[in-house]
């Protein structure tokens, strides 16, 4: 197990350099089909891959993955590649469909898929690359009674997912704690419990290893979200102030655009004045908002506490 910072980084890329190519591989097949359709597909996966962007960039979810086969198992890692392979692609698929309905117009240092094919062209991608996922999971090599439970675990995530999206969509100045953590939970830490309970199953973990692996996965993924959501109130050239940030590559205040109610307005919300109150309404849903405007709804949410 990797230790140091340096042998974690080593770690994830030695993961990544494995998984990523099995990705590119699978897309492959659809050039054969469709060579204009593949490139579609194929184009967000390219840009965290093989792109100047993806080359070699640690893969997180992967990852938490391998460490949670390699702690019930001595066995060749390897062998939950393609559970690896299968739950980046869906992940990709899920970060187009989000770019969509965010109005997100770049990822990863590029054009959005959608922004850059057309809408229509953007869905059909998404579609495809949780299909192909899916069949990844298929073709494993290994007990029917596992692959069932893993196939099963995987259509329950991609099916959570969405009804987190909804519920995300569904957030109030009302919403509570707890049911911001669990849309949290549904639209990004169920990735991780996932991932984690799948590959401990193919490395014959016992029922409990299985569960507190999930467990361990869901908090880091719910804490991933969460870190989402407070870095979309951060302006971007803060975030990108050291030139090197890569998971933090996106378009700041898109949730305030939208109108999307996330914790540190709630809190502010539930303690502040009716200033307080003022500015973040007057942000919430409005796309023609002001960079004034918006460095005045950070500043509110940072001197009431509620970023803390």
């Amino acid at each position: 197990v990797p230790k140091s910072k340096a042998e974690i980084f080593d770690y994830m890329k030695e993961t990544a350099r494995v998984v990523d190519p099995v990705i590119i591989e699978y897309l492959e097949r659809l050039r054969l089909e469709d060579g204009s359709l593949y490139e579609i597909v194929s184009h967000l996966p390219k840009l965290r891959t093989i792109g100047k962007r993806g080359r070699g960039r640690p893969k997180l979810r992967s990852t938490v993955g391998r460490l949670s086969y390699e702690a019930v198992s001595n066995d060749d890692w390897k062998l939950v590649v393609p559970i690896l392979a299968s739950t980046e692609l869906i992940a990709m698929e899920t970060y187009i469909i989000d770019d969509i309905l965010d109005n997100q117009s770049e990822r990863d240092g590029d054009l959005a898929t959608w922004n850059k094919y057309g809408l229509n062209a953007g869905i059909i991608a998404g579609f495809l690359q949780r299909d192909i996922g899916e069949e990844m999971l298929y073709r494993m090599n290994i007990e029917k009674g596992k692959l069932l439970r893993i196939l099963e675990l995987s259509k329950d995530m991609h099916k959570t997912i969405y009804i987190g999206q909804h519920k995300n969509e569904e957030m109030s100045h009302e919403t509570s704690l707890e049911d911001y953590i669990d849309r949290s939970y549904k639209i990004g830490g169920i990735f991780w419990d996932v991932i984690a309970r799948m590959c401990a199953i193919t490395g014959n973990g016992t029922e409990e290893e299985i569960e507190t692996l999930g467990q361990c996965g869901k908090n880091y993924g719910i804490a991933l979200q969460i870190r989402n959501d407070l870095t979309n109130l951060i302006p971007e050239e803060v975030l990108q102030i050291d030139g090197r940030s890569q998971a933090l590559a996106r378009t700041s205040y898109e949730d305030t655009k939208k109108g999307i109610w996330t914790y540190p307005n709630i809190h502010a919300i539930s303690i502040g004045d009716k200033n307080t109150d003022r500015i973040i309404r007057s942000a919430l849903g409005r796309r023609d908002i002001s960079d004034r405007e918006l460095i005045e709804l950070t500043s509110t949410l940072l001197n009431s506490g509620s970023i803390d």
